[in-house]
């Protein structure tokens, strides 16, 4: 897939990029329309072939798209342009849940047992309320957890 930074997609232009996993790659856009800031989850060009990927993909997006929960990331739109399937998200300013015990531990700070309590407590939340409406993360780590500027876990 090409480095989408510096294009856009749909009306969001992408501004950076933040990472890339197995499914897709996740960029930072900017939303003129609303003046903000987004994520957006690109998916892979080589799972664009696969119907029944893509179908997983849409579902997963719609299912995502009505969760609301102080602990998970909304999704606010899904959409196709070309041969590229995009889901944007809320962007969460801060660091990846990773990154920030990677910091901890090169400066000898490690988190607190409150500090540990209140990051499983958010994380068990945000499970318990996608797990009762049959949502299932699949690759729950450090990575994919963002610790948000108001010190909150995003999942």
């Amino acid at each position: 897939m090409a480095d989408l930074v510096g294009k856009s997609l749909s009306h969001y232009r992408v501004v950076a990029k933040l990472g890339s996993g197995g499914m897709a790659e996740v960029y930072k856009a900017y939303q003129p329309g609303l003046d903000r800031y987004v994520g957006i989850k690109v998916l892979h060009s080589h799972l664009v072939e696969d119907k029944d990927f893509i179908a997983r993909f849409e579902r997963e997006a719609l299912t995502i798209g009505k969760l609301r929960h102080p602990n998970i990331v909304q999704a606010v739109d899904f959409n196709l342009e070309g041969d590229m399937y995009f889901m944007v998200m809320e962007f969460i300013d801060g660091p990846t849940l990773k990154d920030e015990l990677k910091a901890r531990l090169a400066a000898n700070q490690p988190f607190t047992l409150e500090e540990i309590a209140r990051i499983f407590l958010a994380l068990g939340s945000a499970l318990d309320y996608a797990h009762a409406r049959s949502m299932v993360h699949r690759d729950i780590k450090p990575a994919n957890l963002m610790i948000s500027q108001e010190g909150q876990i995003v999942l």
